[in-house]
């Protein structure tokens, strides 16, 4: 499943009292995915929202991030106290387990933790409560792993605990991806390369040191024209996402660069020429789809009608331009489109 499908399954499953366990390729997005869940249901409840126990707010809704595989037994056991009577041994409640309030305990890297860990939020899981402290009723807890096939360090689940579990499997989704980079401003020229060369984010391999994932591609487009002569730019990238890609990713921001000026696709809709390079046409379509507003619109789509011998690449705009600005979809020009391509824009 995408993410958009991903979040729906975390909202079913977690209001019937269930426990998801997402697994996917190393990068893909379980984490920021588990996170943006989290805020959503923040907005539905109208409440404010927070990351961390050390932002504990009863009060608002929270994130608790927990890496289970840095973390050791007592940071969820809580410390041992002495009573008053000094006959028995008392634990502290952690703070990662929250009593009151609304959030969600993100336990990351389920199947990365040793045994040992793995079997000290066995209780967490299967009865939400950590010896004598119970989670808060309005806490929901996730989990989340690589895959095996992946050999990222992981470990066999112990049956019991994979027997509460709901295990979804997140795929990596162009579109989902396209705008989740467009949310995040991510730089024009990395969306268009991402919707050119889609193989290269999925090209996860467990023997290279080095790989090209939706996370390090994000973080790869960071590095654009950082230096001058591009060695110091090749160098960041290629230690993010591989020598290959970063060749590939540098060698289309050049493409990119070198497209006529935006001002002549508006000046000269109907007679500017259509590339016929794939990767210029890529380039060309999210530049335009960057620069669009509700002025300029009617002039924009006049050239994106020239591609009618390449209707995916229209759809490509229009998709681009309403994910940036959604209240251009009631303009004409667009309205039209939408209108006869439904199947294809949602």
């Amino acid at each position: 499943m995408d993410i958009n499908t991903l979040k729906q399954a975390l909202s079913i499953v977690t209001k019937t009292g269930g426990v998801p366990f997402i697994q996917s390729a190393p990068g893909v997005g379980k984490s920021d995915t588990v996170k943006q869940f989290a805020q959503s249901k923040a907005e539905e409840l109208g409440l404010d929202f927070y990351e961390g126990p050390e932002n504990y707010n009863p009060d608002a809704y929270g994130f608790i991030d927990l890496r289970l595989a840095t973390i050791d037994i007592i940071d969820l056991s809580g410390l041992p106290i002495i009573s008053a009577s000094k006959e028995t041994t008392q634990f502290t409640r952690s703070p990662y387990i929250p009593k009151a309030g609304h959030g969600v305990i993100f336990l990351d890297e389920l199947v990365q933790c040793k045994p040992g860990n793995q079997s000290a939020v066995s209780q967490l899981i299967l009865d939400k409560r950590v010896g004598a402290h119970a989670l808060g009723k309005n806490w929901v807890i996730v989990t989340a792993g690589n895959r095996a096939k992946d050999r990222a360090a992981t470990y066999k689940m112990p049956t019991h605990i994979a027997n509460r579990l709901t295990s979804l499997d997140l795929e990596f989704s162009l579109s989902a991806f396209t705008e989740y980079m467009t949310a995040k401003s991510t730089n024009e020229v990395a969306i268009a390369f991402a919707q050119f060369r889609p193989e290269l984010l999925e090209s996860f391999d467990p023997d290279k040191g080095v790989n090209c994932t939706p996370r390090s591609f994000i973080a790869a487009a960071n590095y654009i024209g950082v230096s001058p002569e591009g060695t110091l730019e090749y160098e960041l990238m290629s230690g993010t996402i591989g020598e290959g890609a970063a060749s590939e990713f540098i060698g289309f921001t050049k493409i990119y660069q070198e497209l006529p000026p935006f001002e002549e696709f508006i000046a000269n809709p109907e007679g500017i020429e259509v590339p016929k390079k794939a990767d210029v046409l890529f380039a060309t379509i999210q530049m335009l789809s960057y620069g669009t507003t509700k002025e300029n619109l009617d002039r924009i789509s006049l050239f994106i009608s020239r591609l009618s011998s390449n209707p995916e690449k229209q759809v490509m705009y229009y998709k681009s331009v309403v994910s940036k600005n959604p209240k251009l979809i009631m303009e004409p020009a667009c309205r039209e489109f939408v209108a006869k391509n439904k199947e294809f824009m949602f």
